[in-house]
């Protein structure tokens, strides 16, 4: 779940999208999420590129936002999961 505040969350997950002319028609627009640990180490990057009818994103992003967000959505769980992999498998301790 979203949190205000940082100090309580065990990763985050930050954004930087540009937009730019391409053509006289459309623009290019990439989108890098990068999932970062609790103490701010990267644990990893999801980069999204494509080239659109140009003003697409000038008003309310609407459906475009949905779609954009489950696309990063699908790279960071993928580098969550390979992160639950790779980690030793802990015995249980014996009582």
């Amino acid at each position: 779940n979203p949190l205000p505040d940082t100090a309580g969350a065990d990763f985050v997950i930050g954004c930087v999208v540009k937009v730019w002319q391409d053509s006289p028609d459309s623009e290019r627009v990439t989108i890098e999420w990068v999932l970062l640990a609790a103490s701010g180490s990267q644990l990893g990057d999801v980069k999204q590129a494509n080239r659109i009818p140009r003003g697409q994103l000038a008003g309310t992003w609407g459906n475009t936002a949905h779609i954009i967000a489950q696309g990063g959505w699908q790279g960071l769980s993928e580098i969550l999961e390979r992160r639950q992999r790779s980690r030793p498998v802990v015995p249980p301790a014996k009582s």
